[in-house]
């Protein structure tokens, strides 16, 4: 008797965990968005309008990428009208240098007015692409020195390659 009561003990546990495993894997299952996109690295409006026009089908993010036009509002929001009009989402990079862009005065306040002017299509900013790139795709040089410990530090680091050893 006690081995049945025990059987059945064990049992209801299980399905009740199960239960609860199962809807706490259905609440967090929720459909999230999931974006396949360009990133434009032009300086033409009208070549960004172009390169929407190709993509708009398969794709469903345009991302701005242009140096050019980082600091050029008006341009970024001709390009995002176009974006959203074509049925994208849409979003600008930023990066971390002050000189490429707006500063984060005017970067804060345009933002602010493109989540207003866009909505849920305005996804935001695409931060910061690859700080490691620019190091790795620079010919600058990393000068390391020596110590009289055979311990090596940089002295100077402008980049990784080619690497200078000095004494």
């Amino acid at each position: 008797m006690k081995r049945k009561i025990l059987f059945t003990t064990v049992t209801l546990l299980l399905l009740i965990i199960g239960l609860i495993t199962a809807t706490g894997y259905a609440a967090s299952n929720q459909k999230k968005p999931f974006y396949v996109g360009v990133t434009y690295c032009g300086s033409s409006i009208e070549e960004a309008k172009e390169l929407i026009n190709k993509v708009k089908d398969y794709t469903n993010l345009f991302v701005l990428l242009s140096g050019p036009f980082m600091s050029n509002t008006e341009a970024m929001e001709e390009i995002g009208d176009y974006a959203i009009a074509s049925k994208l989402n849409y979003a600008i990079s930023s990066s971390a240098r002050e000189s490429v862009g707006l500063n984060r005065q005017i970067l804060s306040n345009w933002l602010i007015n493109a989540k207003e002017r866009w909505g849920e299509q305005f996804i935001g900013i695409y931060y910061n692409d690859e700080p490691g790139g620019n190091m790795l795709d620079s010919t600058r040089t990393l000068n390391l020195e020596k110590t009289n410990n055979n311990q090596i530090h940089v002295k100077r680091m402008n980049a990784f390659f080619p690497c200078d050893f000095r004494k």
